[in-house]
Order: structure tokens, then C-alpha cells, then sequence
């Protein structure tokens, strides 16, 4: 999460008598639903606090840790007394995390391999989940394409590596006579910033930019992809692409992380 976005969280927070009010209406919320199991999707703040509440409450909860606030303090954004704010804050969150994962009326589920051996040290209630929406293709249905197209779906975010991707695909192009193209598929606070960096490459005609698509339309581009790249530089889960991609019998690149 953008530091800028977490001062605003805390700016929220610290506002008179806003955690108060907001534990009462997560307590309602409970009490309304006496025999309902609950669900918190952490770190995000909000739901660790719900989660919280929860597990004092005794009341049964699955705990779905979709990121890795352990590292986030890493990343090359925060600079100087930033990333001491960062590095403070992560510590806080996981250890509000381990007070939920180790509660013994919670089941927690896990997105990826390290997020997985996380919660595994404290809770043997410990499972992969893995999140996928697809409708995928069948062997008949695949194509025999021309040009070798290389898929990358996601934030457009300098964390996902997708300026490197750029670059790398430069020197593809360079270096093979292969007929390429690359089609990135996304939005995100750097969409402007990568549109600008493509526009000063000599094979901005073999990136397309298509901006947010809908499930279905997604479906109709990964049917035309060669691979899916997923190049991120920061700790993934098990992001849903790599098993949107399998479905449609499209391999995967990745980097080494998480």
C-alpha cells in the first residue's frame, strides 16, 4: 500500500472517538449475527481490527492473509524516515496477525508459499487458498498464432516490474528475429509514467496498452497470448493470473518472489 494512503489511515484512526465507534459498529455487526462465521481479509487495517474483535469474542473466523506486511518496509519507495514509519508500522500489523492466526477458532488461508509457512508457525489451521475465477478453453480451441505475444495483467505500478518488462522486451526484439508484441493489460498510478517510457522506445508500435478490461475480455486476449508475464519485483501471494493463464493453456514467466 502507498505510504501516502497509510498516513491517511492514520490520520482516520487517530480522529476522536473514530476507533470507538468503529469497534462498536464491528461489535454490532458480530452480535447481530450470532451463529455466522466470520471472514477478515488482512493486513488492511479495517479487518485486522474487525478480526480482532472477532477473536475476542470467541467467535469462529476465517482469516484469509492476502499480503506480506513483513517486507513492505523493504521496498525501494520508502526512503529515509519513511521507511522507518514503514519498517514500525509492519511490525505492528504482524503482530496483530499473529494474535489472529494463533486463536483457536480461527482457520486461516494463505496466498503463496511464504505467506503459507508464516501462519503455519503458529496455527496448524493453516491452508493454500487458491482464488480463481475462469472459464479457460479446451485443447481444440487453441490457436496458432504468427506473432509471439507476451501478456502482462495487472496494477500498472513500478512494483510489478512492469518497467523492466519493457526493458526486457526491448532486448528481445533486438536480439531474435521473432515477431513480437507485448500487451499490457491494467491501470494504475504509473499508467501515465509507462506510457511516457514506451513512447520513447523504438518498439512502441509492438506494445499495446489496453487499460482496464472487463473478465470476458481478458478471456479473448489470454486466447491470443503466447505467455503471461508476471515480472514483480515485491512479494506476491498466488496472484489469480497465473491460474487464469493455466486455463487457458498459457505458460507462465515469473520472477523468484514469494
Amino acid at each position: 500500500m502507498n505510504l501516502l494512503i497509510w498516513f491517511q489511515v492514520f490520520l482516520i484512526l487517530f480522529q476522536r472517538d473514530f476507533y470507538k465507534n468503529f469497534t462498536s459498529y464491528c461489535d454490532k455487526i458480530i452480535d447481530d449475527n450470532p451463529n455466522s462465521i466470520f471472514w477478515a481479509r488482512t493486513p488492511s487495517p479495517g479487518s485486522i481490527i474487525f478480526a480482532l474483535r472477532v477473536v475476542k469474542r470467541k467467535k469462529d473466523l476465517i482469516h484469509h492473509i492476502c499480503g506480506d506486511a513483513k517486507e513492505t518496509w523493504r521496498d525501494n519507495k520508502y526512503k529515509g524516515i519513511f521507511k522507518i514509519v514503514a519498517f514500525l508500522f509492519s511490525k505492528i500489523v504482524i503482530a496483530q496477525q499473529k494474535k489472529i492466526i494463533s486463536n483457536k477458532q480461527t482457520i486461516n488461508l494463505t496466498s503463496g508459499s511464504k505467506l503459507f509457512n508464516f501462519s503455519k508457525k503458529y496455527s496448524p489451521k493453516t491452508h493454500q487458498f487458491l482464488d480463481v475465477i475462469s472459464n479457460g478453453i479446451n485443447q481444440n480451441e487453441i490457436q496458432i498464432k504468427n506473432t509471439f505475444v507476451f501478456t502482462f495483467i495487472g496494477r500498472i505500478v513500478d512494483d510489478k516490474g512492469i518497467f523492466e518488462l519493457v526493458d526486457a522486451f526491448n532486448e528481445v526484439l533486438q536480439n531474435n528475429r521473432l515477431k513480437c508484441n507485448l500487451h499490457i493489460i491494467g491501470d494504475g498510478p504509473d499508467f501515465n509514467k509507462l506510457k511516457n517510457f514506451i513512447s520513447q522506445k523504438e518498439i512502441k508500435s509492438e506494445i499495446k496498452l489496453f487499460g482496464i478490461k472487463n473478465h470476458d475480455q481478458i478471456s479473448n486476449l489470454l486466447r491470443v497470448s503466447s505467455c503471461v508475464v508476471i515480472p514483480s519485483k515485491t512479494n506476491e501471494g498466488f496472484p489469480r493470473v497465473i491460474f487464469e493463464a493455466w486455463a487457458h493453456l498459457v505458460p507462465v514467466i515469473i520472477s523468484n518472489i514469494g
